[in-house]
């Protein structure tokens, strides 16, 4: 009885997976960037740039 619940359990979440990932749906989409968050990230040195002793690194 225990392993046709799971049967029916893993079909399904089975199922879900594949419609999820024809349609395209994602958990936790991303939200559309900011003009800011966009001027940022094109700027020189990207959007996390930092200075460490010399050396400069971005994203």
């Amino acid at each position: 009885m225990l392993a046709r619940v799971y049967l029916l359990l893993g079909t399904g979440l089975l199922g879900l997976y594949t419609t999820a990932s024809f349609l395209g749906w994602e958990l936790g989409g991303y939200a559309r960037e900011t003009a800011q968050q966009s001027t940022a990230r094109h700027a020189s040195g990207g959007h996390r740039s930092s200075w460490v002793s010399g050396y400069r690194g971005g994203k």
